[in-house]
């Protein structure tokens, strides 16, 4: 998670340089939690060790096309990917993490199609953002930042 502010392209590049082969997400923002609490023009970042979490991410690039059944596919493929891992079983062990387009006027429809589809997992997040210049979000997934 990091300001827009910063060369995307470039950052991009750094982060598959040192993080390639993990499945790194984030988004840009309108401000960032820190150790030092809220800050602007920074980057953050939270882990999760994979002797512990089995990951699995997925980049829904139409949103204003995404339905239930593109919801109901995605979980079934996101979830089906965590159980390889075998970690733990999915039931009472299991959340997941939305980052949205902030500008797609589209985050409340995503989101009750997701809820819908999670059923009884619990799932959080938040909206990309753009240091509060409402022109530009972008949604950072396999190496590349995403509109």
């Amino acid at each position: 998670i990091c300001s827009a502010e910063y060369d995307l392209p470039a950052l991009a590049e750094m982060l598959e340089r040192y993080f390639g082969g993990i499945d790194l997400v984030g988004c840009t923002t309108a401000g960032e939690i820190t150790p030092a609490g809220y800050g602007r023009g920074c980057v953050s970042a939270v882990g999760f060790d994979v002797r512990s979490f089995a990951i699995s991410s997925a980049l829904i690039d139409e949103m204003e096309r995404f339905s239930l059944l593109d919801a109901q596919q995605m979980v079934e493929t996101q979830v089906a990917g965590c159980r390889r891992g075998g970690l733990a079983p999915i039931k009472d062990h299991s959340f997941a993490l939305t980052l949205l387009d902030g500008l797609s006027s589209r985050e409340e429809v995503v989101l009750a199609a997701l809820g819908a589809a999670l059923g009884a997992i619990p799932h959080f997040g938040g909206s990309a953002g753009d240091d509060r210049h409402l022109t530009h979000t972008h949604v950072y997934h396999q190496g590349q930042f995403h509109t």
